[in-house]
């Protein structure tokens, strides 16, 4: 996948790719969202990682731009 460059990130045309993934996602029921799987080749993904806000609500998504994966050690 392609890294998002960093002037884009804030720019109107990929703020509302995000929107369009979220309703997707929130749309769908799941708990993910790759580019990838809505035919866009950048490294962004959506997870719903957050804890709900209240009793019953959904978890809160959080929203992934260029995420990189790092070797961590034991300690």
């Amino acid at each position: 996948a392609k890294e998002v460059p960093l002037a884009e990130i804030a720019g109107e045309a990929f703020q509302k790719f995000l929107a369009d993934m979220r309703a997707t996602l929130d749309e769908s029921g799941g708990v993910g969202l790759a580019a990838p799987q809505v035919f866009d080749s950048r490294r962004v993904f959506l997870a719903a990682v957050l804890p709900p806000q209240g009793k019953g609500s959904p978890a809160g998504v959080e929203t992934f731009v260029n995420p990189r994966f790092v070797e961590m050690s034991d300690d």
